[in-house]
C-alpha cells in the first residue's frame, strides 16, 4: 500500500500475493466499471456540444470584458451585459437538453436545478460544465484511477483481516449494487 500511495510501480503479480481471487476479481470489475463511466459521460460530451460551444463563446466575450479596463466603461458594461446574456442563453439551451434527456446531468460537473430560486447564475464559474471539459471553470471530480482502486482494494483487505470479517459478505452486498447499476445503465441507454 505504502509503494502505491508514494506513486511507486506495483503490478499485478505483487498483488496477486496479497488478494485472493475473489478481491483481484472485485478489483478489476470496479475499474471496468470507472473505466465504462468515464467513456459513458465522454460519449454524452457529443450531445453537449451545442451547450459547450455556447458557453466558450460567452467565456471569450467575459474574458474581454475583463482584459479591457482600457476601454471606456459603457463598452466593458456592454460587453459583460453580451457575456450575461450568451450565458443565459447557454443555459435556456441546457435546460431544454435535460428536460429531453434528464441522464445527461451526470456528465456535468455539478447539478443543475432549473427550479424557482434554485436557478443558475449566468457567469462563468456558475454555469455547468461538462465534466471532462479543460476549462478552469470546471469543478474537478475524483475521478477513480487504477490506483486508486488499487489503494482502496488493499484497505479492504487490511480492515477485514483487522475485523475478522469475510470478504463473501462484503463483496456479495456490493457486486449486486454494481451489477445491477451496470444492468440499468445499458437498459437506459438502450431505450434512448
Amino acid at each position: 500500500m505504502d509503494r502505491l500511495e508514494s506513486n511507486q510501480k506495483v503490478n499485478e503479480r505483487d498483488l496477486d500475493s496479497v488478494l485472493d481471487d475473489t478481491e483481484m476479481k472485485r478489483m478489476n470489475f470496479e475499474w471496468e466499471n470507472a473505466k465504462a463511466f468515464k467513456e459513458n459521460i465522454a460519449e454524452m460530451a457529443e450531445e453537449l456540444s451545442d451547450y459547450t460551444r455556447m458557453l466558450h463563446t460567452a467565456d471569450k466575450v467575459f474574458a474581454i470584458a475583463e482584459n479591457k479596463s482600457s476601454l471606456p466603461r459603457a463598452q466593458i458594461k456592454r460587453h459583460y451585459n453580451e457575456a450575461e446574456t450568451r450565458y443565459e442563453s447557454a443555459l435556456e439551451h441546457l435546460q431544454e437538453l435535460l428536460s429531453g434527456n434528464p441522464h445527461l446531468q451526470i456528465a456535468l460537473d455539478r447539478l443543475v436545478s432549473f427550479e424557482a430560486g434554485e436557478e443558475c447564475e449566468p457567469g462563468p464559474s456558475s454555469v455547468p460544465r461538462h465534466a471532462l471539459s479543460r476549462s478552469h471553470h470546471v469543478i474537478p471530480k475524483k475521478w477513480q484511477t487504477i490506483r486508486s482502486i488499487r489503494i482502496d482494494a488493499l484497505k479492504d483487505k487490511l480492515a477485514r483481516i483487522e475485523g475478522g470479517t469475510t470478504l463473501e459478505a462484503d463483496t456479495q452486498a456490493k457486486t449486486d449494487v454494481v451489477a445491477r447499476a451496470a444492468q440499468l445503465r445499458k437498459l437506459v441507454r438502450r431505450f434512448e
